[in-house]
């Protein structure tokens, strides 16, 4: 099972997901991808805001900590089986099949301090757990 989880910026929500993902499934695979078209190739989690979430996900045994954001394009989206979608529903670029899609909402930690990007963690652990008991309940992986 490939997953892809998508936020706008790729140095937060989505890269927790990720690692809560892959960490409690290593024989499957999931990415994150931002849908905002900046030049990440200076950026490394750690820095500035995402400083937080490396700290917070330490804290849950997943090292972040040198992972790049990346850009999500048609063949990251392609590669997937499941697309978790963290984003303004408004921009799914046309090239995303909307059956792969599904939605989450999870409150953006950018501004808060480091508890709040922990509660923001343990939602996204939380939707993870869920997210595998959906699959293993439908035998998707």
């Amino acid at each position: 099972m490939k997953v892809l989880f998508v936020f706008k910026d790729n140095v937060g929500r989505s890269q927790m997901a990720e690692g809560f993902f892959n960490y409690y499934f290593p024989d499957h695979c999931a990415k994150s991808a931002g849908t905002k078209g900046r030049d990440w190739s200076d950026k490394v989690l750690g820095e500035e805001l995402a400083w937080d979430v490396v700290r917070c996900m330490l804290e849950k045994g997943i090292n972040l900590n040198g992972k790049r954001p990346k850009q999500l394009d048609k063949k990251l989206s392609q590669e997937a089986d499941k697309i978790i979608w963290i984003e303004d529903i408004l921009a799914v670029p046309y090239y995303i099949g909307k059956s792969k899609i599904n939605y989450w909402n999870v409150m953006d930690p950018r501004y808060s301090d480091y508890e709040g990007h922990c509660k923001v963690r343990d939602h996204i652990n939380f939707l993870v757990k869920r997210l595998i008991d959906s699959l293993n309940n439908s035998k998707q992986l």
